[in-house]
């Protein structure tokens, strides 16, 4: 399939064409900046064939593919046209093999074909924080700190692994509603193994308003999933997306406005704690996820 990358009054077309087609059929140009992704039925490496394709950016895509030798067997399939990164992350795949967490999807394997590279993970069948979000619903404080009380705990986990795990992307696309009430933690081809006084880059670095600002400058740490927790609680309790970094850094006094701004029923310990997650210096906000987890669910006493 095409996917057409052309602009419309300054956004992104992004609708999925057929394979030869000329014209976007939504936006009606010419399909000369396009991606080229896989079709329903396709197959990958003889062991895959998709189903569908759930989600995609300029360096890849994910898919739902079914096993060929087990057709039960529904998992995302992860795929990144940089092979280099993929032979890349071999050390890392190693590592995130060993996890063992109720809040992630187990990892099956890690190949090459055609190519391109492919990370093979459990599907989470259910839909993402930003879906909800696009929902009628009013997400009260209560169900919000119920969704990500398990990923404090997951970062946590994650924090403490020798070396550290840091996810580097976590913002409400990457979590995901199982349908048995579960949470989970996904996109696993952005975890970065962080040794001591190293900064890593990442090809797929965007303007996003969960990126804490350091990682626009290429190096993050632990407390850089904080800030996209803290991001993402801002957007789940206040249904307004938060500035971006560059907004914030342009500014000056920081336009982020408080959460209560919005949402007057927020808490006055859960809107400190998630403004202070999303602090612009690392070293001002909180040191690890046990400390967010203690400011968001131990309101001081009077």
């Amino acid at each position: 399939m095409l996917i057409c990358l052309n602009y419309q009054d300054y956004q992104l077309c992004g609708t999925e064409n057929r394979d030869g087609a000329r014209h976007c059929r939504q936006c009606g140009k010419v399909l000369r900046f396009i991606l080229n992704f896989l079709n329903p039925g396709s197959f990958v490496d003889a062991r895959y064939r998709i189903v569908r394709l759930i989600g995609w950016g300029s360096f890849g895509a994910v898919y739902e593919a079914e096993s060929v030798e087990n057709p039960d067997l529904h998992v995302a399939l992860k795929e990144t046209f940089d092979l280099d990164a993929c032979k890349n992350f071999q050390q890392e795949f190693a590592l995130l093999q060993t996890l063992q967490h109720p809040n992630l999807p187990a990892f099956h394997e890690l190949f090459t074909s055609e190519g391109n590279g492919y990370l093979v993970m459990d599907l989470c069948a259910g839909p993402s924080l930003a879906e909800v979000l696009k929902e009628e619903v009013t997400i009260s404080e209560a169900q919000a700190l119920e969704y990500l009380l398990p990923i404090c705990d997951l970062l946590s986990y994650l924090h403490h692994q020798t070396p550290p795990l840091v996810h580097r992307d976590l913002k409400p696309a990457n979590l995901r509603l199982t349908p048995e009430g579960q949470i989970k933690l996904v996109d696993f081809g952005l975890y970065k193994v962080m040794q001591v006084g190293t900064l890593h880059r990442s090809a797929r670095l965007q303007s996003s308003p969960y990126l804490p600002p350091e990682q626009l400058r290429g190096g993050t740490d632990q407390r850089g999933d904080i800030y996209g927790l803290g991001a993402t609680l801002y957007h789940l309790l206040t249904r307004v997306e938060p500035l971006n970094a560059i907004d914030r850094l342009l500014l000056s006094p920081d336009p982020l406005l408080p959460l209560c701004h919005y949402n007057p029923l927020i808490s006055p310990h859960v809107n400190a704690a998630v403004l202070k997650a999303m602090q612009m210096k690392p070293e001002d906000r909180f040191a690890d996820a046990e400390a967010l987890k203690r400011a968001l669910f131990n309101p001081p006493s009077a």
